[in-house]
């Protein structure tokens, strides 16, 4: 007998969802699930309204399209019920499941799936399962993309690393000579002491695409690939101590590879209310691993010299941002102070200029100045320079009013970067320091041994190639642990020149300082603001737990909150 809603047969929605996981599988195609649930609609005497069909979506997903307009008809009266093949077709999720059940229930929807048992505890272990799978078949996946790169094989990517092509299985890379002739062009213009402004600029003026094929260049893309070890030069004995003995046995003798890497950073998604466009929105933060869990995968080498890549690699390092001083103004919030929350890149300085001759300056993301609207970066907006400078300055005027305060998060601030560091870099550098002696006195040691007849030269050979492996590492692990100690020295020279700064200032004089001032307390400070539309200012660093303390009363500092 025909089900009826008192106006006659009850209207419905059917759901259908494949992963990409899940789609070779036997009964989770499409029209497999589509032909089930019209079976079944049409001999219970429902009246189908319209297929919602979610292809590619994960299960834990609550925000999909097909059941963004499963909720659209339901808060418009249009259904009855939502039929789904399997109750995992409609959520992986116990806690999805049950609050979709409430907000549905509350309009007179009902969520049907044709496994249900129609008992609430056998309904329960069913989502419990189906959640439980989920995990599984994310580990399973990890595990395996891991085993895969032990292997020697790379993750096929949507768009390989630029200067390469993925092979015809998609599990190696290949140097691709038009691009990789553009990789070589970069290391050699900033080698030669080009700014990568002034790449960016001939890269475009010359036609030449972006990796992300449109014709601008970003500033962070040529960066990063200055400093990626795909593009230098690695030998055989350099891969073999990072990778698998059965990849590198693979490996030719006089070789040179790049290296691909994979499990560098830990990915974290969050859904945020975009009040914009109504709707929640995915949000990524990325958080960088320890590096004896990197995975590395030998390629073809990019033919760049080791000599370019350490020139191109220092200039690089010498040729740090400065505030720009665009329209003979300066901008205290550029030098990477100010960036977008949304992508992450700075805000750049924008004038325009009025027929009045009245001159308004902004800053915006430079994203979609490098890139166009068609970028994901959503964030249109620009703000009034003076305006959020001053908004800045007064939260930072609050805070300079407690200086002791200041010194105490620099403390906290330096030893972060220790921690971060791992041991005492000054004890790291005593250690290897230790190891390049004692491998010099054991060479000496061998060479005298030789010298008497006790060793054969073969011996000689294989135990100083030991000693020559043990000093390259001595000397890498070395220099890191210098430039760490260097890093923390810079930072309390900083902190003891910003405690200098305050002994010989009134307080009042705070009031009186000129925008140059300004960016170097900011950048002696490691401010760093963050922008997002319709959120107020995010501070980071030592700013935020400062920032916090104040507001619970720890400190005398009364800190006004920040907006847009």
């Amino acid at each position: 007998m025909p089900s009826t809603n008192g106006h006659g047969p009850k209207r419905a929605i059917l759901y259908v969802r494949v992963s990409t996981e899940e789609q070779a599988k036997s009964g989770y195609s499409i029209p497999e699930q589509l032909r089930e649930l019209r079976t079944y609609a049409a001999r219970e005497g429902y009246r189908v309204i319209e297929e919602a069909i979610d292809d590619g979506h994960s299960g834990a997903d609550p925000y999909r399209p097909g059941l963004r307009r499963v909720m659209e008809l339901a808060e418009g009266g249009a259904i009855d019920v939502v039929l789904a093949k399997k109750r995992n077709r409609l959520f992986r999720s116990r806690l999805y499941r049950l609050l979709w059940d409430q907000d549905l229930g509350e309009l007179g929807v009902k969520l049907v799936a044709l496994d249900d048992t129609g008992n609430r505890f056998g309904d329960a272990m069913q989502d419990e399962f189906a959640e439980w799978e989920r995990e599984e078949i994310a580990r399973r996946t990890q595990e395996g993309l891991l085993e895969k790169c032990r292997g020697g094989l790379v993750v096929k990517r949507k768009r390989a690393a630029y200067g390469y092509r993925a092979s015809e299985d998609g599990n190696a890379l290949e140097v691709s000579e038009t691009e990789i002739e553009v990789v070589r062009r970069i290391f050699r213009a900033v080698a030669e002491g080009m700014s990568v402004r002034s790449v960016r600029l001939s890269l475009e003026r010359d036609g030449i695409p972006a990796p992300s094929g449109i014709g601008r260049w970003n500033h962070t893309t040529i960066k990063n690939m200055l400093e990626n070890d795909l593009y230098a030069p690695h030998t055989r004995e350099e891969v073999a101590r990072l990778v698998e003995p059965a990849v590198a046995a693979l490996l030719d003798e006089n070789g040179l590879y790049g290296l691909w890497t994979w499990n560098t950073r830990k990915t974290t998604r969050r859904k945020v209310w975009d009040e914009a466009a109504g709707e929640f929105k995915i949000r990524y933060s990325y958080a960088p691993r320890p590096r004896e869990e990197w995975l590395f995968v030998p390629v073809p080498g990019a033919g760049i010299t080791e000599t370019v890549i350490e020139a191109a690699r220092q200039s690089l390092k010498d040729n740090a941002r400065k505030p720009s001083e665009a329209d003979k103004r300066f901008w205290e919030l550029s030098g990477a102070i100010l960036r977008c929350g949304e992508c992450g890149h700075t805000l750049r300085p924008h004038t325009i200029r009025k027929s009045s001759g009245k001159h308004l300056h902004y800053y915006a993301c430079r994203s979609r100045y490098n890139t166009g609207p068609a970028r994901d970066c959503s964030n249109n907006r620009h703000l009034r320079a003076e305006r959020i400078e001053e908004q800045v300055w007064e939260f930072v005027r609050g805070l300079l009013k407690d200086p002791e305060r200041i010194r105490v998060g620099l403390d906290r601030l330096i030893e972060e970067e220790r921690r971060d560091a791992g041991r005492d870099p000054e004890h790291d550098a005593k250690f290897w320091s230790k190891k390049m002696t004692e491998a010099e006195v054991e060479r000496r040691g061998y060479h005298r041994l030789a010298a008497r007849g006790h060793m054969t030269d073969e011996e000689l050979s294989g135990a100083l190639s030991e000693l020559d492996d043990i000093r390259e590492t001595a000397e890498r692990e070395l220099e890191a642990a210098r430039a760490r100690s260097e890093a923390l020295e810079r930072l309390s020279r900083d902190r003891d020149a910003l405690m200098e700064f305050y002994a010989g200032m009134v307080r009042e004089a705070l009031d009186d300082l000129a925008s140059e001032e300004r960016h170097h307390i900011y950048k002696l400070l490691r401010l760093g603001v963050r922008f997002r539309p319709n959120w107020p200012l995010e501070i980071s660093g030592v700013f935020a737990e400062v920032a916090e303390e104040a507001e619970a009363g720890l400190s005398s500092c009364k800190l006004s909150p920040l907006g847009v």
